[in-house]
């Protein structure tokens, strides 16, 4: 069986989204890293997206982590 998938677009690399940002992307806590790496070991999307909302909002310096991981979610 193989996959067909309709326009796909070409994912920028690590590479070329760190050229095109200034900003620097701060991480989140050992505490919240460990919180949606278990939601990803899990596959609950879901949860990812409202934990990394909640990082945004509560931390604003999280913002570009946060805007990446919606992205690839």
């Amino acid at each position: 069986m193989t996959w067909i998938y309709e326009g796909t677009k070409e994912q920028p690399t690590l590479d070329q989204h760190t050229e095109q940002s200034d900003v620097p992307i701060v991480g989140p806590s050992a505490q919240q890293a460990a919180m949606l790496f278990k939601y990803t070991k899990m596959g609950d999307v879901n949860a990812i997206i409202d934990s990394v909302k909640e990082l945004e909002q509560a931390e604003p310096q999280l913002a570009p982590f946060a805007c990446e991981n919606k992205e690839n979610s």
